[in-house]
């Protein structure tokens, strides 16, 4: 039997990987669309994460992921529109 929250662990840990294969190709090659790609898989993999947190009851670390995917956010969307 699996547990209510497997699909937002699985969420988690998909972007995560996809996130870290994304960012080394870009590393690599240097293709800025990339970086951006896994910025965003990453602030997938907080969000996931704090809705974990949010869903199983730990109120403070979930305000605190949700602080940080905010303010991944808006980096990417300032990487985006500025750069």
């Amino acid at each position: 039997m699996h547990h209510r929250s497997d699909k937002l662990i699985q969420i988690e840990l998909v972007s995560l990987l996809l996130a870290i294969v994304i960012g080394t190709i870009a590393l690599f090659k240097g293709i800025f669309v990339m970086i951006i790609i896994a910025l965003f898989l990453i602030f997938c993999s907080i969000l996931s994460n704090a809705l974990l947190l949010w869903y199983t009851f730990h109120y403070i670390d979930a305000y605190k992921q949700i602080a940080r995917a905010i303010c991944l956010f808006f980096l990417i969307c300032w990487l985006v529109f500025y750069l």
